[in-house]
């Protein structure tokens, strides 16, 4: 007899599940059922938790806190806000009640295969059906809660990942319940496999069972491991790329920064329409791009006006600025119901009528956004910004940009601080008795006096600017000084400032600038042609926003420059403006009835020229001062530190005044100067127009000018190419 090639595979000792099931089954089959009980016991727990409301009761009578006049209504039954979570919790138990009573029924009334070794391959089988489906359905349950509380996952792994607070890291219970319940699935479905590969080499049934249970466990473990890269790379490599020629899904530096440094977390509760249009996808965007770089601190969260009924009126309920009819977007911090800021959908977009007809559509929700987080943020109350009075200052009364006296007042510059969540009031400083500056104010403006201030005043501004506090709540000033002549002989009127701004290292220049004639661009030797700073890679702060080249006509300033290189003491001055370098200009003691002819003269004596300083390098008209930080030209000087800023000088008040918005739509990028002149001092990044996204719209070239013949032969060239490719491989694979 010739001996078989091939011996029997050895027979698999049994583990202690399989001969507990083999040899015990009506005991297996009530652990199952009993298994299948205490599914069954979740199931209905879970769906009675769904059916629950929160809120008050509907007997308790509640007062509408914008009409507390109105007679009280009963509240309305709220339905929990984690019914989704319940239900699906439900159907999980439901479908795993199943499979367990299946089991346990399967081995109730299946008569048992005759043979010991029948019984166990049976029961390998067995075992493996049951641990795969109910591995599965724990799988699948894990997955979809995953999707369900991706902002809570995500914002718990951001948390941990840049050292978040234990408030923002109490969002790791659903990380953590998540993974919990993935490996438990994945680990029932590894160990249902284990004793049915015994005799996978001897048992076709099992064989293909094994390998298709090791088919799904892989398919598992892959899609668990692309997740994982995926929020990893999506965590730490930057996952957005702005192809736009102006950058137009690019936060700016400004929203960096403030979203970046939220104290406490913020959530965003988005109140949009379901359409696609251009305008809601971009404030969706905005929300995203926000989320990205707040370190978990803001939370959007996207509420329907048509599906979401029900979180709608939760929230109109608890919120009283939630509009009830208008779209936007609601920013509450934390549960405090107290500190809630409302975005109404339209104050997003900034609408401007065009030449020829139609409308302009820009896109202001960025700065917008930023404005109301740096409100909502802050914990004390609004900053408040005084404006000196009494002694001949731009008025804060007005509005009226046809007013007679609209050069002397700032109404307008007053509304558009406010926007800001400014408090702007007067700090009168004309009327007798003690003057003192208050200890609230953040900012103290004083905008071009018409006369010196008195000691009282100089001697109030003094103490403010030098009082005992902490760096970032040291006095704060910008002066407006304009060149203003004087009744005596014209010589430049004197604001009494001048000492006190020699101590933060600030010139006050006290002649008159005039410039070259410039026939070409219109402008006379009245009109400065100022542009912002230099024109260098470190621009400061507060003209860092503003478009390079930008130019404004400033009429006969002074020159504002820094005192000294080094400065006196730790102050730091900065030139901000300046007038344009290569336009010629010169400076006199009086106002000049005809610079025209001046001018002539200039150019006819050399003498002359030397004299009223002709030159054709640039003036200094604007300075910022900033205390601390490192000063290479004066290390003795007392500096180190963080630099915080004091003081902002101007040369010019007519171009803040409410004059001048008369001739333009819009706020003018004077004020825009001026609040991010504000922003600085206080510690903020600035927000300019560079947060304004103004919407193109492209046209489709004429079909004539299309090259059609391409469009033809591409698709043509790329089939080909597919089948050639396909073919090589197919003869490869049979060459082998």
């Amino acid at each position: 007899m010739s001996a078989d090639p091939t011996p029997p595979a050895p027979t698999a000792r049994p583990g202690a599940l399989i001969e507990f099931v083999r040899t015990e089954r009506s005991n297996a089959a009530y652990v199952l059922l009993g298994l299948a009980a205490a599914f069954l016991a979740g199931a209905v727990y879970l769906a009675t938790q769904a059916g629950k409301t929160v809120g008050t009761t509907p007997d308790t009578p509640v007062v509408d806190p914008r009409n507390p006049d109105a007679p009280p209504r009963p509240t309305p039954e709220i339905e929990n806000p984690k019914k989704g979570d319940y239900w699906l919790g439900c159907i999980g138990a439901g479908v795993a009640c199943l499979i367990a009573a299946a089991a346990g029924s399967t081995l109730l009334v299946r008569v048992p295969p005759p043979g010991v070794a029948e019984q166990r391959s049976w029961t390998r089988g067995f075992v493996l059906v049951v641990g795969g489906q109910l591995g599965l359905v724990g799988f699948v349950l894990s997955l979809a809660y995953l999707v369900r509380w991706n902002e809570g996952v995500v914002a718990a792994v951001q948390a941990y990942d840049t050292g978040g607070t234990a408030a923002a890291r109490a969002g790791a219970r659903w990380l953590v319940q998540l993974i919990i319940g993935h490996v438990t699935a994945i680990g029932v479905v590894f160990l249902a496999i284990q004793p049915a590969r015994a005799e996978e080499r001897n048992h076709q049934n099992l064989r293909r069972l094994v390998y298709g249970g090791n088919l799904g466990l892989t398919t598992l473990l892959l899609f668990d491991a692309l997740l994982i890269l995926n929020v990893v790379f999506a965590l730490k490599v930057p996952n957005t790329l702005d192809t736009t020629e102006t950058g137009f899904y690019t936060l700016s530096e400004a929203t960096k920064s403030t979203v970046g440094k939220l104290a406490e977390p913020v959530t965003a509760y988005v109140v949009l329409s379901d359409d696609n249009g251009r305008e809601t996808n971009d404030a969706r965007q905005l929300m995203h791009s926000a989320r990205d770089v707040s370190n978990g601190k803001f939370i959007p969260k996207f509420v329907s006006p048509v599906t979401d009924k029900t979180e709608l009126m939760r929230l109109q309920e608890k919120y009283s600025k939630l509009d009830k009819t208008a779209a936007g977007i609601l920013l509450t911090v934390g549960d405090d119901a107290r500190r809630q800021e409302f975005i109404p959908y339209a104050d997003l977009f900034k609408v401007e009528p065009m030449m020829g007809g139609g409308q302009k559509y820009t896109f202001v929700g960025e700065a917008v956004l930023v404005q109301k987080l740096r409100f909502i943020g802050d914990v004390d109350a609004r900053p408040v910004v005084y404006f000196t009075q009494g002694n001949g200052e731009m008025s804060l009364g007005g509005g009226a940009a046809k007013a007679a006296k609209a050069d002397r007042e700032v109404g307008r510059l007053k509304t558009h601080l406010e926007s800001y969540s400014i408090d702007v009031r007067p700090l009168d400083f004309g009327a007798g008795g003690k003057a003192e500056v208050p200890a609230d104010a953040a900012v103290v403006v004083v905008a071009d006096p018409t006369k010196a201030l008195p000691e009282p005043a100089l001697k109030a501004l003094k103490d403010y600017m030098n009082r005992p506090a902490e760096p970032a709540k040291k006095g704060k000033m910008v002066v407006l000084a304009e060149a203003r002549p004087g009744p005596e002989g014209g010589k430049m009127v004197k604001s009494g400032l001048e000492g006190l701004l020699a101590e933060f290292n600030v010139r006050l220049g006290e002649q008159f600038i005039y410039s070259y004639p410039d026939a070409l661009n219109g402008v006379g030797p009245r009109q400065a042609t100022v542009v912002f700073g230099d024109e260098g890679e470190n621009r400061h702060a507060i003209v860092a926003p503003f478009p390079r080249g930008m130019a404004l006509v400033w009429t006969v300033p002074r020159e504002v420059a820094p005192l000294a290189a080094g400065g006196p003491g730790p102050y730091t001055a900065t030139k901000l403006m300046a007038t344009q370098d290569g336009r010629p200009t010169w400076v006199e003691n009086e106002p000049v009835d005809n610079p025209f002819q001046t001018f002539q003269d200039l150019l006819k004596s050399e003498k002359l020229r030397e004299a009223k300083l002709f030159t054709e390098d640039a003036r200094s008209v604007a300075v910022a001062v900033s205390e601390g930080g490192a000063n290479p030209m004066n290390p003795h000087g007392g500096g180190g530190g963080e630099k915080i800023g004091r003081v902002v000088v101007f040369a010019n008040a007519g171009q803040f005044s409410n004059a001048y918005p008369a001739q333009r739509r819009g706020p003018p990028v004077t004020y825009e100067l001026f609040s991010a002149s504000v922003d600085w001092l206080r510690g903020r990044e600035p927000i300019a127009p560079g947060t304004e996204h103004t919407y193109e719209t492209y046209q489709l070239p004429p079909g004539e000018t299309l090259n059609t013949t391409r469009l033809y032969l591409l698709p043509i060239g790329l089939a080909l190419l597919t089948i050639a490719g396909l073919g090589a491989g197919v003869w490869v694979i049979r060459r082998k």
